[in-house]
């Protein structure tokens, strides 16, 4: 009989464009050779330029997803994306802390890139205070580590210092997307809960306007760890293959160009 093929748990939202959320993950995860299994949390109304709506996914539906998922596959980690409530929060905190052998990357979004809002404040504070413990990597973007430090992040020193604090909250590791910094350079700020700190840098890929790239960043970190990597060699490795798919990145339609794995 042959092995199973690995799987990662992507709990998120559903972009209808595709352009974002569990779309992206799926592909990126497949993109390493696992098999995504994607729980729905929110459905969105948007597509690559404009947000109109978002509800929710019931948190009993999305438990139990995760769990059926857990019982059937070799789960080896879960992404979580926007999750859309507080409730939803405190399933997938249930689950973690039932499941504490499968790795969880947490990308705490809060607002999709077409300027809708994902969460209230009480689901970011409960994110913070009761997921981020159980979290093998927390990889925020520029925005999203602002609200949930109260700290600038806009330059390379800033995002050390912001995500010091956020390791403060108990997950292994810290990881700040920098990809909107201005400036010729990307830097993304690895810190750890053993006092490492990393700075992966990289020259900007003069490409059009990309759309889906935090998502799938977290996405591939939780692949290769799935596969095996450390949380430092999972981030460099992730960051690579983000780099290629953007550099093959296409036209959909009027919005922003989308990842090519």
């Amino acid at each position: 009989m042959s092995s199973l093929r690995s799987s990662v748990l992507l709990a998120g939202g559903i972009d209808p464009s595709g352009g974002a959320g569990l779309s992206v993950d799926g592909a990126a995860v497949r993109a390493l050779g696992l098999h995504p299994a994607p729980v729905c949390a929110l459905v969105t109304l948007q597509d690559g330029t404009r947000y109109v709506d978002a509800r929710p996914v019931s948190a009993r539906l999305v438990f139990g997803a995760l769990q059926m998922v857990a019982e059937r596959l070799a789960v080896k980690a879960l992404k979580t994306g926007a999750l859309g409530s507080a409730a939803n929060v405190r399933a997938v905190v249930r689950f973690a802390r039932q499941h504490r052998h499968i790795a969880l990357v947490v990308d705490p979004v809060v607002r999709s890139t077409t300027a809708g809002a994902l969460f209230d404040a009480s689901a970011v504070a409960l994110l913070q205070r009761t997921l981020f413990p159980l979290a093998t990597l927390v990889t925020p973007n520029l925005d999203e580590a602002e609200l949930l430090t109260g700290l600038p992040c806009r330059t390379p020193d800033q995002m050390h210092r912001a995500a010091q604090a956020l390791l403060a909250y108990g997950p292994r590791a810290v990881l700040l997307k920098g990809g909107h910094l201005d400036g010729p350079q990307l830097v993304d700020v690895l810190a750890l809960d053993d006092g490492t700190v990393r700075r992966f840098t990289a020259s900007r890929l003069d490409v059009p306007e990309v759309r889906g790239t935090g998502c799938a960043l977290a996405s591939l970190c939780a692949g290769h760890i799935a596969l095996g990597a450390s949380i430092e060699d999972a981030v460099q490795a992730a960051a690579g293959v983000l780099r290629d798919a953007m550099s093959r990145a296409s036209r959909v339609g009027d919005g922003p160009r989308v990842l090519s794995f």
